[in-house]
């Protein structure tokens, strides 16, 4: 693994815990809501690809 490789996944990393670690307001209709947790999924997804590419 390259310097860059592991300096792209150490960002990885903390992006996907920033995700986790992300809510969405109380007063969110349901539709967003179900919208937020999709894209959040996908990002998660996403991230762990690349990850596993590296």
């Amino acid at each position: 693994m390259t310097n860059e490789d592991f300096l792209k996944a150490k960002q990885i990393k903390k992006d996907l815990e920033a995700l986790k670690d992300l809510t969405i307001s109380v007063g969110a209709s349901k539709e967003l809501i179900d919208s937020w947790k999709n894209w959040a999924n996908g990002e998660i997804d996403r991230l762990n690809k690349e990850f596993d590419e590296l």
